[in-house]
């Protein structure tokens, strides 16, 4: 599998040469589940440029590394870092983008996330910060933080306590 260099190596081969757009989005999600952070930033990084890995493949892809537990700060620091980039790819305002910014911090859950996610948009001014998945990707971030004060005692209790 991609858990190993050479695996992942093999895998991003066969990703490469695939035919099916069914095979390679199978694959594209086995590459970012990887816990290499090196071959993820690689990930990202091409397919910002648009030559070995497509540029339509880049929202899913950041997004699926974002999903990954190990993995979720590199791809809303990708986000961060590249966001004028991003906005000469895919339109300010578009699917894109807005699937970019919920997908990337649907998983976060903490106070400090959500000040650095709003700093952040802020920032932006006209590029970003009235933009309608920020709105929505911080009232996710709010939600998720509501769901850890009312459960995380409780849940963190029954794991103990079950020995899952």
């Amino acid at each position: 599998g991609a858990q190993t260099v050479r695996g992942w190596d093999f895998l991003f081969e066969k990703y490469s040469t695939a035919l099916f757009i069914t095979e390679k989005i199978q694959m594209q999600a086995a590459l970012t589940i990887t816990r290499n952070k090196e071959k993820l930033q690689w990930l990202m990084d091409q397919s910002l440029l648009d030559d070995v890995i497509k540029i339509q493949d880049l929202p899913y892809i950041v997004v699926s590394i974002g999903r990954n537990p190990s993995a979720n700060s590199m791809a809303w620091h990708f986000v961060k870092k590249n966001w004028d980039k991003l906005l000469q790819k895919f339109e300010l305002g578009s699917n894109t983008v807005a699937h970019l910014v919920t997908g990337v911090t649907k998983l976060y859950s903490t106070r400090d996330k959500l000040e650095e996610v709003t700093e952040f948009f802020n920032s932006l001014k006209e590029n970003g910060s009235q933009l309608r998945c920020v709105q929505q990707a911080k009232e996710t971030i709010e939600e998720n933080i509501r769901w850890m004060d009312k459960n995380f005692d409780r849940v963190k209790t029954w794991l103990e306590n079950n020995k899952v």
